[in-house]
């Protein structure tokens, strides 16, 4: 099965406790990364049940990877391809949302798959960094929420 998914898309990473994380994809890369996608949780909670149109009241849930705090996390794309994260709806991007598709690569400043600038090393913590997680690292993180 090969699901199709888009910036917007609202979906669910069933966690190896039984609980599940409601996540919205941010960027979903049609070029450069275009096996790589972006998101964030907007809750983690004990059903499957998530009212989609809800999802801009959540603020992104901040995860800890490596001891830092992430509120993005970027992603290989075959589990959302695959089905194993189904995808449950869309909501379009708010303006908010949209500016959390700004990363560094490699000191490519991004925005989705547009370089807009390049960063100074000393600048690098001010953005988020494109560092893809492999899927048991995600089940990792979001199990210690």
């Amino acid at each position: 099965m090969n699901v199709s998914y888009k910036e917007g898309d609202v979906f669910l990473i069933p966690l190896n406790d039984g609980r599940y994380a409601a996540c919205q994809v941010i960027f979903s890369s049609q070029g450069k990364f275009k096996k790589i996608f972006s998101f964030y949780v907007a809750s983690i909670q004990e059903t499957r049940d998530f009212d989609v149109g809800s999802v801009e009241k959540f603020d992104p849930v901040v995860l800890k990877k490596f001891g830092k705090n992430v509120r993005i996390i970027f992603s290989g794309n075959q589990m959302i391809l695959n089905g194993d994260w189904p995808i449950i709806g869309s909501i379009d991007l708010s303006g908010e949302k949209n500016e959390m598709k700004i990363f560094n690569y490699a000191g490519g400043l991004f925005n989705g798959d547009d370089e807009i600038g390049r960063i100074l090393v000393s600048d690098y913590s001010k953005y988020t960094t494109m560092e893809v997680c492999g899927f048991d690292l995600i089940q990792k993180i979001l199990m210690e929420k």
